[in-house]
C-alpha cells in the first residue's frame, strides 16, 4: 500500500522487557514496510496493578538491553537525546540495515539542543517514518571509489530504521527539571501545563491537572 509502519510496543518490566531484541529483529525482518520501532515504557496513570511500581524502566536500562538483546548489533553509542526536550525524556537512533545484515549508524541531525523546536523534531521524525521511495536514478560514475558510498545511499533510502523511546512521567517518576524543559504544553484555562504533568493522576487514580481549567 506504500505506507510506512512504525511498531509502538508498551514495555513493562517483568512482563515483556526481555522481548526488546525480538521486537527489533521482527522490525528488521519486515523492512522496508516497517520504518521504525518506538518503545513506550509504561506510564502509570489512573488505575494499575501496584506491583508495576517495583521496577520502572529507565533510559540507560533500555539502551543496555537493546545492545545486549541484539547481540551488539544495535549499540548504545548509536543513541542520542531527542533534542526538543530534556535528555532524560527520550532517546533516538537511526541505523541502516545493509544487505549482508550489518548495521551502519546514520547520524542524527546535528544542532544546538537549545535551538531545537517541536516543529523541527516533528518534521525529522515524519521524514524518518514515512514510506520509503526507491531510488530510480543511476550514477554515471561507476568507479570503485564511489561504489560503496552509492550502495549505502541507495540502501539508506529503503532500509533506514529509526529506534526511539519516549519516557512519559507519572506520579512515581516526576522530575521538576524535566517539566521546566518541556516544550509540549497543553492549554488548560489560562495555564499552559507540561504534557507529562497534564496526565498525572494521584495514588487514588484521580486526575490532578486534566480539565482543571475547564469552565465550571
Amino acid at each position: 500500500a506504500g505506507l510506512g509502519v512504525v511498531l509502538v510496543p508498551t514495555l513493562v518490566y517483568g512482563v515483556n522487557h526481555h522481548q526488546i531484541g525480538d521486537i527489533i529483529d521482527y522490525a528488521i525482518k519486515h523492512m522496508p514496510a516497517v520504518r521504525g520501532v518506538h518503545f513506550q515504557p509504561v506510564s502509570l496513570f489512573g488505575r494499575y496493578p501496584k506491583n508495576l511500581t517495583d521496577r520502572p524502566l529507565t533510559l540507560p536500562f533500555l539502551m543496555r538491553e537493546i545492545e545486549k538483546q541484539t547481540g551488539g548489533l544495535i549499540r548504545q553509542e548509536y543513541f542520542a537525546g531527542g533534542g526538543a526536550e530534556s535528555a532524560y525524556c527520550s532517546l533516538l537512533a537511526s541505523v541502516v540495515i545493509m544487505e549482508n545484515g550489518t548495521v551502519v549508524s546514520a547520524e542524527k541531525e546535528k544542532g544546538n539542543c537549545c535551538d531545537a523546536t517541536i516543529e523541527k523534531s516533528r518534521k525529522y521524525v515524519a521524514k524518518q517514518w514515512s514510506a520509503s521511495e526507491e531510488n530510480q536514478g543511476k550514477e554515471d560514475d561507476d568507479s570503485e571509489a564511489f561504489a560503496s558510498l552509492d550502495a549505502f545511499l541507495k540502501r539508506s533510502s529503503t532500509h533506514k530504521l529509526m529506534i526511539s523511546a519516549m519516557f512519559f512521567q507519572d506520579v512515581y517518576s516526576l522530575d521538576l527539571n524535566r517539566l521546566r524543559q518541556c516544550k509540549v504544553g497543553v492549554a488548560s484555562g489560562e495555564k499552559i501545563i507540561p504534557f507529562c504533568a497534564y496526565n498525572l493522576t494521584a495514588l487514588n487514580g484521580k486526575a490532578l491537572y486534566r480539565n482543571s481549567g475547564a469552565a465550571k
